[in-house]
């Protein structure tokens, strides 16, 4: 009798310990950012704030940078889900920066944002996201090397300061109409002087 009893007893708990680990498993839409290095990395995920294709630092991050210890994980739960979470800031990617937790220590955020001192961003739209079912590592593995990303997959280190004009696939940017007016007027003087000097 005495056997049956620590057998329920066993029983009981064995249950309750699988169910308290059911009632723990992230929601279906939760962001899970993977640290596998052996230093601290701060995270910033873009919920509206830049928009891509506005890929540049924001002037400031109203507290939402987390940090994820080495070889440890940190998760995020979206209102929606992936597709409807993006989509609700009118557009189809989501931007997440990686930092250097040792680089934010020693810098302003202004140096930071100005200097692009990360240490990779990931663009990932909706459909990426889904594939990876949320789980994103840094560095990043080879399922995500066709993702885009800067530095490039592969690459590694923080850049030095980065000119906000270019515009290839990587190279931070503005998305505005006015960041091509002051060009065009350069030009309109340059042809000027151009023409007065031939008169002269």
């Amino acid at each position: 009798m005495k056997k049956i009893k620590n057998y329920v007893i066993i029983t009981i708990y064995f249950l309750l310990f699988c169910s308290a680990q059911c009632s723990m498993e992230p929601p279906s839409y939760t962001i899970s950012v993977y640290n596998k290095t052996d230093h601290y990395i701060d995270v910033l995920i873009s919920f509206g704030d830049p928009i891509y294709p506005d890929t540049l630092l924001p002037n400031r991050f109203y507290n939402r940078l987390n940090s994820v210890k080495p070889d440890g994980i940190r998760c995020y739960d979206p209102t929606q889900n992936y597709k409807e979470e993006i989509q609700s800031y009118g557009s189809d990617t989501m931007i997440i920066f990686i930092f250097h937790t040792d680089t934010l220590a020693k810098y302003t955020w202004d140096e930071v944002r100005v200097g692009y001192n990360i240490l990779k961003r990931y663009d990932v739209s909706w459909q990426e996201m889904e594939e990876l079912k949320g789980n994103i590592y840094y560095p990043p593995t080879k399922k995500m090397k066709d993702m885009k990303m800067y530095p490039p997959y592969g690459a590694v280190g923080i850049p030095s300061i980065i000119s906000a004009s270019k515009r290839d696939i990587g190279t931070p940017f503005r998305s505005t109409a006015s960041t091509a007016r002051p060009q065009l007027t350069m030009l309109r003087v340059i042809a000027r002087l151009t023409v007065t000097t031939a008169r002269t």
